[in-house]
């Protein structure tokens, strides 16, 4: 099983990730002394006036990481740090407000809940002493004793353990929504400045050591292609994006967030 970050760990990579974006931007405002900036503007396409280039990072609930403005015309970048080849997660939020960003029906609403471990949605509150026991027997023949009590620790259904119906509409939606779910996390709703373009960064200490920068909308057609699977640990992928909870937030509620992740150096 994948180790899981403790809240601390999460915080340094959160950091970590700010720190990427405020490098990018004293590049891309540099970008005369940086033959790695240029390049970055070569392939957005861009077409330099000398001193017409001003990048700033993100306000508010801007989708982009950083605003570049290049002779008057701005272009959002979205920026995504990687290690080899490791996830990053792309957006993240409790299944109440995941749900509203995606449309999600109640039914769904409630599936993902179930999966998340959310209040009102576990399997002590949902299930009589029968079928708890039965559920808890089943999962020592299906599962490791870690994984068993993990599954409790955290107060979730597995995915297998859904009612067949719940297996199949979730599925069919996840298909039936595959393009518009991902396009949603890589811009947004409702955007005054969605982001054009992703850069993938791979950083040690203050140096650049790869990057690539694509069009969103290649980025989109690329983690949106391929099938929906779901993992023995219930870890569902659509595309080349995961979903799964959040986790790793030491029992405090953020830890039943439902959480989107994609690995950047596959873009």
């Amino acid at each position: 099983m994948k180790k899981k970050h403790s809240p601390e760990k999460g915080s340094e990579i959160a950091k970590s990730g700010f720190k990427a974006e405020d490098m990018v931007v004293d590049m891309l405002n540099g970008w005369k002394n940086s033959d790695i900036a240029k390049q970055w503007l070569k392939e957005m396409n861009v077409e330099i006036i000398i001193g017409d280039v001003e990048a700033r990072r993100k306000k508010g609930k801007e989708k982009s990481d950083i605003i570049l403005d290049v002779n008057g015309s701005c272009f959002g970048i979205t920026v995504k740090k990687f290690e080899c080849r490791g996830f990053n997660q792309i957006q993240r939020g409790s299944v109440s407000n995941m749900a509203k960003i995606f449309d999600m029906s109640d039914e769904i609403r409630i599936i993902f809940s179930k999966m998340c471990g959310v209040d009102e949605y576990q399997p002590e509150q949902l299930l009589d002493e029968t079928a708890l026991k039965i559920m808890y027997e089943a999962r020592q023949v299906n599962f490791d004793s870690n994984f068993c009590d993990i599954l409790k620790r955290h107060k979730k259904f597995h995915f297998s353990e859904l009612s067949d119906h719940e297996q199949t509409i979730l599925l069919s939606w996840l298909e039936k929504n595959k393009n518009r779910i991902v396009s949603i996390l890589f811009k947004g709703r409702d955007q005054p400045l969605p982001p054009s373009w992703l850069l993938a960064i791979q950083q040690k200490d203050s140096n650049i050591l790869r990057s690539k920068i694509v069009a969103i909308t290649k980025a989109i057609s690329h983690y949106s292609s391929g099938d929906i699977t779901v993992s023995d640990n219930g870890i569902i992928t659509i595309g080349k994006i995961t979903i799964q909870r959040k986790s790793g937030d030491g029992g405090r509620m953020a830890g039943q967030d439902l959480q989107f992740k994609m690995s950047p150096d596959d873009a």
